[in-house]
């Protein structure tokens, strides 16, 4: 049989539950109790860049120390850039663009292609055979959850989304569907203990001029989060 179909905005969210809900529960708590302290203290400003890096290093370690009901494996990026596979899918962690959408790739030409999940599929001939490598892709195609903190709310939003195509490094990643993570019942804030605490001088930022960061690493634009 030569159709092939991508898994449903249900069946994704099912998958992601374990991890989506361990979001629920800790960004809040990074946001109110990390992040929000460290620039307050100095009374300045939250700085979004850095403290979407900050954000990035509490999800890696808080993922690495929690039991999850299937592995979970963290492939190397810098920048603490978070990209991971579980259950067979291969996802990225990022901060919403200024729209509340996937992020562009930017300068991540890695970005670019993790987006582009079916791009040369929909160019297979009309009645062609489908490999198992494309059929595989279709049935765990890359997965993106993104998220953004309002702090004046205390709200947090973490949305899924199946992209589908990135054509260019700056234009909007087309998405097959984005779809609004629901609030587990009974939340409870990640303990504060867990992540105290965050060590910014050894966060490991790479220059923004550095060429090999931007090829493998989230190298956020300043745009993003704003």
């Amino acid at each position: 049989m030569n159709k092939l179909s991508y898994p449903t905005e249900d069946a994704l969210l099912k998958v992601f539950e374990p991890i989506t809900d361990q979001l629920h529960s800790l960004l809040p708590t990074v946001a109110e109790r990390r992040i929000r302290p460290y620039f307050s203290q100095d009374g300045l400003p939250v700085d979004r860049i850095l403290a979407s890096t900050m954000v990035r290093y509490a999800i890696k370690k808080h993922l690495n120390s929690c039991q999850l009901p299937d592995d979970l494996e963290f492939r190397p990026l810098s920048n603490h850039g978070i990209e991971c596979v579980f259950r067979q899918f291969a996802f990225k962690i990022l901060r919403a663009d200024k729209d509340g959408e996937v992020p562009a790739p930017g300068k991540s030409r890695r970005r670019f292609r993790f987006y582009n999940n079916f791009l040369m599929d929909f160019q297979l001939p009309l009645g062609g055979t489908i490999d198992a490598e494309v059929r595989k892709r279709w049935l765990y195609p890359n997965v993106v959850l993104i998220w953004d903190y309002d702090g004046a709310s205390k709200t947090l939003t973490l949305k899924l989304a199946l992209p589908n195509r990135a054509l260019t490094m700056r234009g909007p990643v087309d998405c097959i569907f984005t779809v609004d993570v629901p609030v587990p019942a009974g939340v409870v804030p990640a303990p504060v203990g867990g992540l105290a605490p965050i060590p910014t001088d050894d966060l490991d930022v790479q220059p923004a001029n550095n060429p090999e960061a931007h090829e493998d690493a989230e190298v956020e634009d300043a745009h993003q989060g704003e």
